[in-house]
């Protein structure tokens, strides 16, 4: 390992890098045919699980917090150029120098180095995989850092041979948008050849080259987390939106009101009917009114407005569905390698118990991330441009 993250002081102790990552990273020549074509299958989300991914990441709070709660934490990290043995030992770290110029350059015009960490962290526990570029300031123009693209943003469409026989650029579809005529259009950017690095992702266990994302697992407590809040919402609104029901006695005949009268028939053709709902609705309407505050006065026979009755529906939430909704978050927080009390708060914990889980979330969820983004970046950026100063082989692989 060569470009070293880690969490806390710019300046570290030597230690070990840790070379066995959970990631894989390849370089991508747009330019080759057989590199174009691969672009294009792998970039493409043929069975919907990085729309899928990207959406519970959206809908459910819990996700985006989580997930977002930890690229926060590792975007602490510095990145450092260091030199290592065979078994990982940090032999030497350079503070100048080529290599360290190199990786003093890895950042992003997209909220700097930290935005750059981010970016690829949410990238691999949201989709699980990413296309690393480089950024111009404008085209033709010097080098402003680099940037993970997403998969929907790697444009597929039309010939890939073609297109690499041709040297055309790779579109990077950077927003969507609006269109005068109506329709959605996208606001496009060219990657040349030369900037467009590679790829990296999380392999699957069963098929190397599909990435592996922890969203497939909660897909259905996603589903099943947003069906029950609507659920629970349904069931609140509608207490709210039908405030049960006014029973009224048909011996009723009467009913005087203030203000402005209805016409006959505008609600009901029942005439205390017709005057009660166009008082409440008036009520409603004009709240702020002194005359919402009077009472409704109605009239009859004493042992009929006995009988006037409000029934109001029954609207609580069940302790099971409370349940039920505390054990999908916890299922979800866990198949996403997230420390619950660190994400939803220690109630019986004390201090040493949460500084615990918080190193613990650092070394287990984070750490991992950092090492096998190092990885990506030594393959992809490090040594490609050593490569390009004519060093040789036997010396580049040391950094």
């Amino acid at each position: 390992m060569s470009v070293s993250g880690y969490v806390g002081p710019k300046r570290a102790q030597m230690g070990k890098v840790n070379t066995n990552v959970h990631l894989a990273a390849r370089e991508i020549d747009i330019n080759d045919v057989r590199d174009r074509m691969y672009l294009q299958a792998v970039a493409s989300d043929y069975n919907g699980d990085a729309a899928n991914a990207w959406q519970n990441f959206r809908r459910v709070g819990e996700v985006r917090y989580s997930v977002a709660r930890s690229a926060h934490i590792a975007g602490y990290a510095n990145l450092r150029a260091v030199k290592v043995d065979a078994q990982g030992e940090i032999l030497l770290e350079k503070a100048s120098g080529v290599e360290a110029e190199i990786v003093g350059g890895i950042t992003s015009r997209f909220g700097g180095q930290r935005g750059l960490i981010e970016r690829y962290y949410m990238l691999m526990k949201v989709p699980a995989q990413g296309f690393l570029a480089a950024v111009r300031d404008k085209p033709d123009g010097i080098r402003d850092g680099y940037w993970f693209l997403s998969a929907s943003e790697i444009g597929t469409e039309g010939d890939p041979a073609r297109s690499a026989k041709r040297g055309e650029p790779q579109l990077w579809k950077m927003r969507r948008f609006a269109a005068a005529n109506g329709e959605t259009g996208v606001f496009e950017n060219r990657i040349d050849g030369k900037d467009f690095l590679g790829r990296v992702w999380v392999p699957d266990p069963e098929s190397v080259e599909d990435p592996f994302s922890p969203m497939q697992a909660i897909k259905s407590m996603c589903d099943q987390l947003i069906d029950l809040r609507d659920s629970i919402s349904a069931r609140l609104r509608s207490r709210f939106a039908h405030a049960g029901i006014l029973l009224i006695p048909n011996e009723m005949n009467d009913a005087a009101i203030t203000g402005d009268k209805p016409r006959d028939g505008l609600y009901s053709t029942d005439k205390v009917m017709n005057y009660l709902i166009h008082v409440m609705t008036t009520n409603v309407t004009n709240f702020a009114q002194g005359l919402a505050a009077m009472p409704i006065a109605m009239k009859g026979p004493a042992a009929v407005l006995d009988k006037v009755r409000h029934v109001i529906q029954e609207a609580t939430i069940a302790d099971t569905d409370l349940k039920l909704r505390a054990e999908l978050i916890e299922g979800i927080l866990m198949a996403l390698d997230q420390q619950k009390q660190a994400v939803s708060g220690g109630e019986n914990t004390n201090h040493w118990g949460m500084w615990a889980v918080s190193d613990e979330e650092r070394r287990i969820t984070v750490q991992p991330d950092l090492d096998a983004m190092c990885h990506a970046l030594t393959r992809l950026v490090l040594w490609p441009q050593l490569q390009e100063r004519k060093r040789k082989d036997g010396d580049i692989m040391q950094w």
